[in-house]
């Protein structure tokens, strides 16, 4: 099976119940030491110490399998017995349809346990570790005299105290734990059982003489002591002790009675470790409490405010949203490094007897009836290992939560930090570079003014029929209102219809291109492509669904691109604006005049110039790179109005094509200006493409 589909908490269950089974059908009672409660012991640290280094669920089942079944070899051969260990899980995981990948991991597991361990990843040595995880605790005595009584019930032979004592010390001597966690945790522990030890063969009685008669009665324990050399060891206790056992534990007492001062050290330190980790808990959920509450506020004006009146097309809605996100994500983990877990609140009898449960915690038993709990304290109480081993439970759960808490509240302020920098660089690109455009960026006193006998910030805005989603060009027949003419970009359709009115009347007059603008002169209608080349029929022919007569003038405009033409009925003049010129480095837009007849023949008849210096000194900027995309003739001051859709700016010239003002278009209000004209009461009308979020439109700005 793949590794990523198997499902390793149902696969551990079935190890468990099966290492169980295993158990229970060994009914010899000279296991003292390797049975059941030790097993389970393993498994318990091993997960304890696998909890500290964050598997992942593959690492964590290896190390689990190994734990339990490291010692269901011993029941068929002492020496050797993890490798019958390694056959009997190997046959069970095949069976489970285990890939051969995990299956190896767990057999390393299991054969690193053997004396002397040599594990070669973490993996081994944290069931190493855990393996002789009661070395450093206080069970170790109790745990040494289970391996020993064992030992003489599996081979018939005595194992004199002080034998054992100094097997016992050549064994903690010797030993090492492999992993930082329980170096940490249980190595100063493990000194101190190594120290009682010595300090018990240094107070011992000399009995030479009888010693000597012990060893012609029982030599062969010298000769044994390879075959019984320390094995590994963990938990449950032996409830009936020996005479000898009971002295022993006395002596024990008495050393631990030396050391009552030492005690009082042990209660301080403990005292001030979980005052300091109380201390540190209440910082992290005050520090959690600023971040809920700063963005909590920020969300508010973003949301209730400021969003509310952002246009969907003002570049700045990004940044906001931006900002928005970094807000909601850092509440989102402030809210977790505060967020509390708790177990179930229920404990039994067996916990207390076998001393797994943490009184001290609420967490574990606020369900659970007082005189229940009060009989748990008082087994706490009774049992000193007991309640050292609570109060080192506690102090682990303390710093384990304080280390989820400090760890989602940086991940919190990481996130604001750098979110807050990288929203005010959102804002700050956009605001340069997208919202206005550069040249557009007039000294701030003169943005968004008016021309003289306009507002434009008040239009009266007429919707346009969907067929004009990018409408181009428009224009009036000398000034007449009553019907508007259209340009469609990417089609050659000739659109007239009445303001207001969604029904149009289309012509088409050519090819598919690029039309950019048209204008009406002599009751002929000229249409420009974006090449250059003119198209020309006569308005009467207007009124037909298509025309196969129109002319095309391809040689009167020099290669560059086109977007701006205008007439002057009167004269027949066409005037026609460069909107780029690639080859040409002249800072100026460069215009070209026609002539045209009543019969629509078209004469080129001279030039202008837009200079660029001067629309730069009326913006106040010097990089100007000004590109037309409409014209008209204002009637009333004989001005002409030229605008920009990129640059979104509106520029007034004289006659003559000086620059008399520019003023900055509001992007919101023109979102992408094509098309301009004039009716002849001098009302200003001004073309908008289609947008993502607007239909195309026409803004209609009263002369006043």
């Amino acid at each position: 099976m793949d590794i990523a589909t198997q499902d390793y908490s149902k696969l551990s269950e079935e190890v468990k119940k099966y290492v169980r089974s295993f158990f229970n059908d060994i009914t010899s009672s000279r296991y003292k030491y390797h049975n059941l409660a030790h097993t389970e012991s393993v498994v318990a640290a091993a997960n304890q110490i696998a909890d500290h280094y964050k598997l992942n669920e593959h690492d964590l089942f290896i190390v689990n399998a190994g734990a339990w079944f490291h010692d269901v070899g011993y029941f068929t051969v002492l020496e050797n017995h993890e490798e019958k260990g390694v056959a009997i899980a190997e046959n069970f995981f095949k069976d489970k349809g285990l890939d051969a990948d995990t299956i190896a991991g767990v057999k390393n597991c299991i054969l690193a346990t053997r004396i002397p361990q040599k594990p070669t990843n973490l993996l081994e040595q944290i069931i190493c570790d855990a393996d002789l995880f009661h070395l450093g605790t206080d069970k170790f005595m109790e745990r040494n005299k289970e391996v020993r009584n064992e030992i003489e019930e599996l081979t018939g032979n005595k194992i004199k105290k002080k034998v054992w004592r100094e097997q016992s010390i050549e064994l903690l001597e010797g030993h090492h734990y492999f992993t930082d966690y329980c170096n940490q945790l249980l190595e100063a522990k493990k000194k101190e059982n190594l120290k009682a030890l010595q300090t018990m063969k240094e107070n011992a009685p000399e009995k030479k003489h009888a010693h000597q008669d012990e060893e012609k009665k029982h030599g062969h324990h010298h000769s044994d002591k390879k075959k019984h050399s320390h094995p590994e060891s963990e938990i449950v206790i032996d409830q009936k002790k020996s005479k000898s056992e009971i002295k022993e534990d006395e002596k024990i007492e008495s050393l631990r009675a030396k050391d009552a001062p030492a005690d009082k050290g042990v209660q301080t330190m403990f005292r001030i470790t979980s005052g300091n980790n109380q201390k540190l808990s209440d910082m992290a959920d005050n520090k959690a409490h600023i971040m809920i509450t700063v963005n909590s506020i920020i969300l508010s004006v973003v949301i209730g405010v400021l969003f509310r009146k952002l246009d969907p097309d003002n570049s700045i809605v990004y940044p906001t949203m931006l900002f928005i996100a970094i807000s909601l994500a850092t509440i989102i983990f402030a809210i977790l490094a505060t967020r509390p877990s708790i177990p179930n609140g229920i404990f039994t009898k067996e916990d207390i007897t076998n001393k797994k449960v943490n009184l001290l915690f609420f967490g574990n038993f606020y369900k659970m009836s007082l005189e229940d709990y009060t009989e748990g304290m008082f087994h706490v109480m009774e049992d000193r290992s007991f309640l050292y081993s609570s109060l080192i439970k506690d102090v682990y759960a303390q710093a384990v939560v304080l280390g989820r808490k400090y760890r989602q509240l940086r991940i919190s302020y990481n996130i604001f930090m750098f979110g807050l920098i990288a929203s005010v660089l959102g804002y700050v690109i956009a605001l340069m570079f997208f919202t206005p455009e550069p040249l557009q960026t007039v000294l701030q006193t003169n943005l968004y003014k008016n021309p003289t006998g306009y507002d434009l910030s008040q239009p009266e805005k007429i919707s346009l029929p969907s067929a004009l989603n990018e409408v181009s060009g428009i224009a009036f027949n000398k000034g007449n209102s009553d019907t508007i003419y259209a340009q469609q970009d990417e089609n050659s359709l000739l659109f007239h219809f009445q303001l207001g009115d969604k029904n149009e009347f289309t012509t088409k007059f050519g090819k598919k291109g690029d039309y950019e603008d048209l204008t009406i002169c002599k009751r002929n209608v000229t249409l420009l492509r974006s090449d250059g080349v003119l198209f020309t029929f006569p308005l009467g022919e207007a009124n037909q669904s298509e025309l196969t007569d129109a002319k095309e003038w391809d040689n009167l405009l020099p290669g560059a691109e086109y977007e701006s033409m205008a007439s002057i009925e009167s004269t027949g003049e066409i005037f026609v604006l460069c909107k780029h010129d690639k080859g040409s480095k002249d800072e100026k837009s460069k215009g070209y005049i026609f002539k045209q007849a009543s019969d629509g023949s078209i004469i080129s008849s001279g030039k202008f110039n837009i200079d660029w210096d001067e629309i730069a000194a009326k913006t106040g900027d010097k990089k100007t790179d000004f590109r037309p995309s409409g014209m008209a003739l204002n009637p009333c001051t004989n001005e002409w109005y030229i605008i920009s859709s990129v640059n979104k700016l509106l520029v007034v010239t004289d006659p003559n094509f000086k620059v008399k003002e520019v003023y900055s278009l509001k992007p919101t209000t023109f979102r992408q200006p094509e098309g301009i004209a004039f009716d002849d009461d001098c009302n200003l009308y001004i073309s908008n493409e289609k947008t993502a979020n607007t239909k195309p439109s026409i803004l209609k700005f009263t002369y006043q």
